[in-house]
């Protein structure tokens, strides 16, 4: 089915197997947000590469976003950030995931993605739907229908798309729209008014039609990162671009994708859980945290280090979360689905509830309270 959309507020680039979908600010317009995203969506950059062109700013100017990454034959991977929903199927089951309240953001793999809401205050969801093969519009919604074992999307089936008169291109816009370049001009990068771009059109009061393809020689080569499938620590719920934040704040961008690009990365200090009743675990591989904990299943070499704590009213469940770092160097967390969940503190902000099921990144000097004055707190040793 062709993916289609209603009008909103919210920027969304889709091109093949990626969907980025994120709310500009009044520090980020989505004329700003376009230029960052066009050229990483159309090269095929990887889930890290879409989430430093998201997080670029650092964390304090991060947007609400939505990232959709799927390769041919595998699980579509969703990262949310902010009050977007995703609707999806996991393992048969139809999920709904939202980084509403999440400190960072939620990450899951799914077997399918059916829809994605983009909620704006005092935002009206009833115009027309509208289809959408490859291009960046603004939508209050998307249906995308990602599924696992297809490639690209099939061929237009316009049953589900609201009857509406083709929108006539404007002659002013006809030449920009056929030649449809992706890099910046030199002039531009040197500082001179640049001309202009082949989306302006997108920006105008009642046009809402999407790009068409680029030109091929203005694609970038994706970004040379490693595979989450090729890590036997993971355990194949979450992917995460590891460290952006980081490496972000240590680094800056311009260093970070220079070292990226010389296939080079920094040593990633190592983390160290602190538990309130005075346990210190270095976290290497799978680390679990309970009253009584336990790995049912154990894939390979993948075993994980059983951290037990004193709950004597019950309020820590047997096996109650978990933690690992991922490939690049993020300290991830995930509430086993406990009895009373696991909560994150994070300086003087009110403690925020990790969604079960859910990895989430864990900030360097978080605390977790996972019940029965049981605290765990996250900290990087120096090298």
């Amino acid at each position: 089915m062709t993916p289609t959309y209603r009008c909103g507020a919210w920027l969304v680039v889709l091109d093949g197997q990626t969907l980025v979908a994120v709310l500009p600010t009044a520090e980020l317009a989505a004329r700003e947000l376009l230029d960052r995203l066009w050229p990483a969506v159309v090269s095929g950059a990887d889930l890290t590469g879409l989430l430093e062109a998201l997080l670029a700013d650092g964390w304090a100017r991060a947007p609400h976003f939505v990232v959709l990454e799927r390769r041919e034959d595998q699980q579509v991977t969703v990262v949310v950030r902010g009050p977007a929903r995703v609707s999806a199927t996991a393992a048969g089951h139809a999920v709904e995931l939202t980084g509403d309240g999440v400190l960072t953001w939620a990450e899951q793999r799914v077997d399918a993605v059916h829809e994605v809401h983009l909620p704006t205050q005092g935002e009206a969801l009833d115009g027309p739907s509208l289809p959408l093969r490859s291009g960046a519009v603004m939508a209050s919604t998307v249906r995308w229908a990602a599924q696992v074992g297809h490639g690209a999307p099939d061929e237009p089936a316009h049953d589900d798309v609201d009857a509406a008169p083709p929108l006539a291109p404007p002659p002013a816009l006809a030449e920009p729209a056929r030649t449809a370049p992706v890099s910046l001009p030199q002039d531009q990068e040197q500082g001179q008014a640049a001309a202009p771009g082949p989306w302006d059109h997108l920006f105008e009061p009642t046009d809402h039609r999407t790009l068409p393809p680029p030109a091929d020689e203005a694609a970038a080569d994706p970004a040379a990162g490693p595979g989450s499938g090729s890590d036997p620590d993971h355990d194949q719920m979450t992917v995460t671009a590891a460290g952006v934040a980081a490496l972000h704040q240590r680094l800056g961008a311009a260093a970070m994708a220079e070292q990226e690009t010389q296939g080079t990365m920094p040593p990633v200090r190592p983390w160290v859980l602190r538990l309130s009743d005075g346990q210190e675990v270095a976290v290497r591989g799978r680390v679990l945290v309970g009253r009584e904990p336990r790995a049912d299943r154990v894939p390979g070499t993948d075993v994980p280090h059983l951290v037990p704590v004193d709950s004597p009213t019950g309020d820590v469940s047997r096996t109650h979360v978990e933690l690992r770092v991922d490939e690049r160097g993020a300290l991830l967390a995930r509430d086993l689905h406990s009895t009373n969940g696991t909560f994150v503190l994070v300086g003087q902000a009110p403690p925020t509830a990790l969604p079960a099921g859910t990895s989430a990144v864990v900030p360097v000097g978080a605390v977790l309270d996972i019940g029965d004055g049981v605290t765990i707190t996250a900290v990087q040793e120096d090298l």
